[in-house]
């Protein structure tokens, strides 16, 4: 039985992510209301419960925190001090909590926007992909005052398993995020070549997935990755190869501001481009298919 409905919150951008981060919301007796460009989009909000809005500023009327998860860091920009953005309705004291990961520069940038409306940013990008978003496991790693982690606390609950605080401001939780790309887009790439390799040396492709995943290697990630390229399923599976390749030129851009060599992670995010040339639209396991393509071909079983 779904309980009595608290306090409102408002939700910017309901694409695979954040429309399930709001359904986790709403299960958790939270008015939502949601903005998204998409009217398909804010149509499944409201077929789960919640309130279509025409702007983020309607969204966030009478709301006492909002969200955004929208694709990159001028977008939240925009969703939060453009016109009809949600410093227009947002009250002082309420707080926007910037789950999309974007530029460090942005997350600093929208923090100081806001506080000038007297409103707190909280930067709390996640981990855990579409599953996560869906079943409210998400990894949050969140930054800000002390007083604006307390308030959102309760919908970070709703919407993640493990909330960890990163940092005290905002772009601490993005330089976090950015940490964890750099080790995720490595170790996808690793997983890709090691598959290649083993398929093209001849070893069923079940094989390598039934050792790997039965090594020190194994992680869900592992787990995942070799499953979905065993059955050759590169589409609709929630990760697309655009906002991985995203993430990895945040990633990059970061280590140029502080000096850091990444040597691994730049292949990384090289073979990620090349993988949305050649597979536009499909999602992170097509780029073993480039490697597959310059191995000379995917071997026959």
């Amino acid at each position: 039985m779904a309980q009595k409905k608290k306090s409102r919150v408002a939700f910017v951008g309901l694409g695979n992510m954040g429309l399930g981060m709001a359904q986790n919301l709403l299960r958790a007796g939270y008015e939502v209301a949601g903005y998204d460009l998409s009217a398909a989009r804010r149509k499944m909000l409201v077929k789960s419960g919640g309130v279509a809005a025409k702007n983020p500023a309607e969204a966030a009327q009478g709301a006492a925190a909002a969200f955004i998860m929208v694709m990159n860091g001028r977008q939240a920009i925009d969703a939060s001090a453009g016109k009809g953005g949600l410093l227009e309705s947002l009250r002082p004291g309420a707080v926007i909590v910037l789950s999309a990961t974007v530029e460090r520069d942005e997350a600093i940038e929208l923090g100081r926007v806001a506080a000038k409306r007297k409103v707190a940013v909280v930067d709390a990008p996640v981990s855990g992909g579409l599953r996560g978003a869906t079943t409210g496991t998400l990894t949050m790693m969140t930054a800000g005052e002390a007083s604006a982690l307390r308030k959102v606390k309760p919908y970070l609950s709703a919407t993640g398993k493990k909330i960890l605080k990163v940092g005290s401001k905002p772009g601490d939780g993005q330089t976090v995020k950015a940490s964890l790309q750099a080790l995720i887009g490595v170790a996808f790439a690793g997983i890709f070549e090691a598959m290649t390799l083993g398929a093209r040396a001849g070893i069923k492709e079940e094989v390598l997935y039934e050792v790997f995943t039965n090594s020190v290697a194994q992680s869900p990630m592992l787990e995942n990755t070799a499953k979905l390229i065993v059955a050759r399923k590169f589409k609709n599976t929630g990760s697309n190869i655009a906002t991985m390749h995203k993430d990895l030129g945040i990633t990059t851009n970061l280590a140029r501001a502080v000096g850091a060599p990444l040597f691994a992670t730049t292949a990384a995010r090289e073979l990620f481009q090349a993988g949305m040339s050649m597979f536009p639209g499909e999602d992170n396991w097509c780029a073993v298919k480039v490697l597959e393509q310059l191995a000379g071909g995917r071997k026959k079983k």
